[in-house]
Parts: structure tokens; C-alpha cells; sequence
């Protein structure tokens, strides 16, 4: 017997925001820097009832910054196509093309930071853009660090793991000194 797919190898990648013609066509959001990853794939998976099911893609567009036309297999009939208003869409984790340049940050709120020297740090609780700056705020020592998220000092992202490996600069954690 077949496991269910566990959703928390999956992830959220968007959201179905209405139909789009009499064909089941759907209209969604997709998260920035992700169209080309999705264009690339056979399939979605909709969350539904706490689960991942699979949908089989047919043709999908962009139309613009954010959104997409996305035509299912077994889809045919904008009625069917209704009841999928507002349900998630999502991708397993092995399926995300790691490009720091275009994808959106916030989806790594939750991932584990561990440094090269120092080992685990803690987890990412927020993500702040500073002026084109990506910064992490991470909870260690039971203050709050932000980190750079820069790509000259990641080592590793395991999107599986949900952990980034990170080169920190040397005296971002040493908290005492403030």
C-alpha cells in the first residue's frame, strides 16, 4: 500500500485565485521567481482536505508579475474548476530549482541556519529586505541575529532538510560583546 505524500515535503508555491473561461482553465498566483520552475513540471499538487493531490498540467502561461493561466488534464468545465477557488498549490521540495536571484526568500521562514564553525544557530523566523538586502532574523542564545542572506555565504540549501549552511561572517554571534 502507498504512503500519502507528507506535506511537509511540499511546498507552498502559490494559490488558485479563480477560473478563467468556460474550460476549466484556472487563474492563480504563483510566488515570485517560481514560473519557470513550474513551467518545467507535469504536475501540481492542490491541498486538499490536508493533503497533496496531484494535478496533471496541460498548459500553463504567465500573464503577468504574479499570476497564471493553467489548464489541468480532468479539468474540463469551469463548475469543476470552482471548487478549487483558494486552494493552495504546492510543490515537493526536491522539485524547487535553488536560484537564490529569483526566488522569494520568505519561503525559507522555518529553515535551520547552521554555520560552518559554530554548527546550528536556530531557526528563520522572519525575512526582511533592507533596501534590496535580504536579511534573516534568527532566535540564538534567546536574542534575535540577523544574517545576510547573501550567496557568497551560503555553503548548502537542502530544501528536504529544511537547513542552509552558511560561512557567517566572523563575530555575528558573539552577543556578549554588545
Amino acid at each position: 500500500m502507498r504512503k500519502p505524500i507528507n506535506l511537509k515535503n511540499m511546498i507552498e508555491v502559490g494559490y488558485v485565485k479563480k477560473t478563467h473561461g468556460v474550460q476549466g482553465e484556472l487563474h492563480i498566483v504563483v510566488d515570485e521567481g517560481l514560473y519557470e520552475t513550474i513551467d518545467q513540471l507535469t504536475y501540481l499538487f492542490f491541498e486538499i482536505d490536508g493533503l497533496p493531490v496531484p494535478f496533471f498540467i496541460e498548459n500553463f502561461s504567465t500573464i503577468g508579475d504574479g499570476f497564471a493561466h493553467v489548464k489541468f488534464k480532468n479539468l474540463d468545465t469551469k463548475e469543476n474548476a470552482n471548487r478549487y477557488i483558494g486552494t493552495k498549490l504546492l510543490i515537493g521540495h526536491q522539485e524547487l530549482e535553488i536560484d537564490l536571484s529569483n526566488v522569494n526568500p520568505t519561503l525559507i521562514i522555518g529553515f535551520t541556519i547552521v554555520d560552518t564553525k559554530l554548527g546550528e544557530i536556530g531557526k528563520v523566523v522572519e525575512v526582511n529586505d533592507f533596501g534590496g538586502n535580504i536579511v534573516l532574523s534568527v532566535n540564538y542564545s534567546n536574542q534575535e541575529v540577523m544574517i545576510p542572506f547573501n550567496e557568497e555565504l551560503i555553503v548548502s540549501l537542502n530544501m528536504e532538510t529544511q537547513t542552509i549552511e552558511m560561512d557567517c561572517p566572523e563575530g555575528l554571534f558573539n552577543l556578549s560583546d554588545n
